[in-house]
């Protein structure tokens, strides 16, 4: 008996905790969290198919850049993810050629969820499937969705977390051009 309520003490004490954390953060509005200089981290993942690649393959995302990269973290259980697809599809239509895109799925239990997701939005640009999360954690993302846009020497220039805003987006990467 004491040791259920220890185990239930120390349970509300975590949540409480983490509550507290999510009160604490900064406010959610500042989502560009500005320069920073950490380089990208480079990864090779499965990929999720897409219409333009509908084949079982690799995504690589290389240590050294030779142009701008965006990185978007999602998962298909994620409102806000759904929300934002399009808007990054037309980013990538619109830079293609000169920026990279790349979509993550992380934070997912269900593959099929996933390809469900990209083939919903008729995601173009290439999409991996972060099994177990590893990459996530790598760039320890917080939630999703959460996107870095790095510059073409690899250095990141913007972490958003939450949605992103498109226009504020599409300014980055004319700049980083």
């Amino acid at each position: 008996m004491l040791t259920r309520v220890l185990a239930i003490t120390a349970a509300v004490a975590l949540l409480a905790g983490l509550f507290a954390f999510g009160l604490l953060r900064p406010d959610p509005a500042s989502r560009y969290e500005g320069l920073q200089a950490l380089p990208v981290k480079g990864f090779t993942l499965p990929r999720l198919p897409t219409p333009t690649e509908p084949l079982p393959g690799a995504v690589t995302l290389p240590d050294a850049l030779d142009r701008p990269a965006l990185v978007n973290f999602w998962a298909a259980w994620c409102a806000p993810c759904h929300h934002e697809a399009p808007a990054l599809e037309a980013l990538a239509r619109e830079f293609a050629g000169d920026v990279t895109f790349l979509g993550v799925n992380t934070l997912e239990a269900s593959y099929p969820a996933a390809v469900a997701f990209v083939a919903t939005h008729g995601l173009t640009f290439p999409q991996a499937h972060d099994r177990g999360s590893r990459v996530g954690m790598e760039y320890g993302i917080i939630s999703v969705p959460e996107t870095y846009v790095f510059a073409p020497d690899g250095q990141l220039a913007r972490r958003i977390i939450g949605p992103i805003d498109p226009q504020a987006v599409r300014a980055l990467l004319k700049e980083l051009l």
